[in-house]
């Protein structure tokens, strides 16, 4: 398993207290709006957004104050155009919520995924008010841990439909899917019970029981630390370097697996 990362000091969380904090964690009403900020980050994001190519040049200078105050430096994060529009658009969301919290907003790296475990510690105590906005947020979550995962393994997102109970992430360079969205759920939940998707971990049926053992020998984490994306996206990377190992050794390292080879149910080993 990865050595815990510190988090980077350009990507501090702002204490709850400090100047230019949100007073209140973000988090989605059922409209989707941000609740609980002290502005908008969508208008933010609109600002940092302008096409500079039909812009003139104060309408560049505009963008460029926004994109600063917005938190995001020089560029933006973007989720890659290969993701399904709806993924996007939760991304986004997710993005925007930990921004107006945190002050900085998360890149789809893992150096920056501590950041939105900060946030989610802190919206935890929103949801307590609001628990009608806590489907959303977890899709949201979800959606931009997943794509974490899909650029950080090489996978891809399966949607057959709208519902996300039926959302997975696969993995190309192994035979290993899983559903971000049932993750992030138990995680706002601290728990195995919740009423979100499953998040349970899927693998060949041949690797079940390897997986299951290497998994077994993972020195257990205290509560506050086993519900995070963190800790969840090295037990993850565990998971994808036991698979990819065993390829190798059976000179099997080229596979690739499509899209076609997921429409087979995969096996459960529990979650992460």
């Amino acid at each position: 398993m990865a050595e815990p990362r510190e988090l980077p000091e350009s990507a501090a969380p702002v204490a709850k207290d400090a100047p230019g904090a949100a007073s209140n964690p973000a988090f989605p009403d059922q409209s989707g709006a941000v609740c609980a900020v002290q502005e908008d980050p969508r208008a933010k994001h609109q600002a940092a957004e302008v096409d500079l190519d039909e812009s003139d040049e104060s309408d560049e200078s505009e963008s460029d104050e926004s994109e600063g105050a917005a938190g995001y430096g020089d560029e933006a994060p973007t989720v890659a155009a290969d993701a399904p529009e709806e993924i996007r658009e939760l991304c986004a969301a997710c993005v925007a919520y930990v921004l107006a919290t945190v002050g900085v907003a998360p890149d789809f790296t893992v150096d920056t995924l501590p950041l939105v475990d900060f946030y989610i510690a802190h919206a935890r105590e929103g949801l307590n008010a609001r628990p009608e906005a806590s489907e959303l947020l977890a899709r949201s979550l979800g959606a931009y841990f997943g794509e974490v995962v899909r650029r950080r393994f090489d996978g891809y997102w399966r949607l057959p439909t709208s519902d996300a109970f039926t959302w997975r992430v696969c993995i190309r360079p192994a035979f290993f899917a899983f559903n971000p969205v049932g993750v992030s759920s138990e995680i706002l939940a601290e728990s195995s019970e919740h009423p979100g998707p499953s998040a349970e971990l899927r693998v060949a049926r041949e690797d079940r029981e390897l997986i299951r053992q290497r998994l077994e020998i993972i020195p257990e984490l205290p509560e506050n630390e086993y519900f995070t994306l963190s800790a969840r996206l090295e037990a993850i990377e565990v998971i994808i370097e036991t698979l990819r190992a065993t390829m190798e050794a059976s000179g099997q390292s080229d596979l690739e697996f499509s899209l076609e080879d997921y429409e087979t149910d995969l096996e459960v080993i529990g979650n992460a």
